[in-house]
């Protein structure tokens, strides 16, 4: 138990108990699932935004739970806990790494526009599908 969960136990006369690093692993893995429904539910294609935002409340109200535990000095000061919340906070980043825009084209427009500049082309004097810049395309 961190010094400042014992003060405050001690000042207001509650007791605080810690709980095992396996709770804010639980609360983080469930965060995680909820990020992976998220980008499954943004690649189904029916115009899911409900569901996603949903998906990513879900993450945000454990994402909450966890860091209260933290805050709280529930959880074990040791050098586990900080790997563990390293690792949490790094793994849903990964999943979105690893997956394509879902929600918008933009980063593709920009990708179009940059090649278009490289080119020496002023990319706001022709459309995407004029076949001036028909040279430029390619499989992306």
């Amino acid at each position: 138990m961190s010094t400042l969960a014992t003060v405050q136990g001690e000042a207001t006369g509650a007791s605080v108990r810690p709980v095992d690093r396996s709770a804010l692993a639980a609360l983080g893995l469930g965060g995680v699932v909820a990020w992976v429904a998220a980008v499954v539910l943004a690649r189904a294609g029916t115009n899911p935004l409900y569901a996603y935002n949903g998906a990513f409340a879900v993450a945000f109200v454990l994402y909450l739970a966890a860091a209260a535990l933290v805050v709280a000095g529930r959880v074990p000061a040791r050098r586990g806990t900080l790997v563990l919340i390293l690792a949490l906070a790094v793994l849903p980043r990964l999943i979105l790494l690893a997956s394509t825009p879902a929600l918008s084209d933009d980063l593709y427009r920009y990708i179009w526009d940059g090649k278009v500049s490289a080119a020496g082309i002023d990319p706001y004097r022709y459309a995407p599908a004029d076949p001036a810049l028909a040279p430029l395309r390619d499989g992306l």
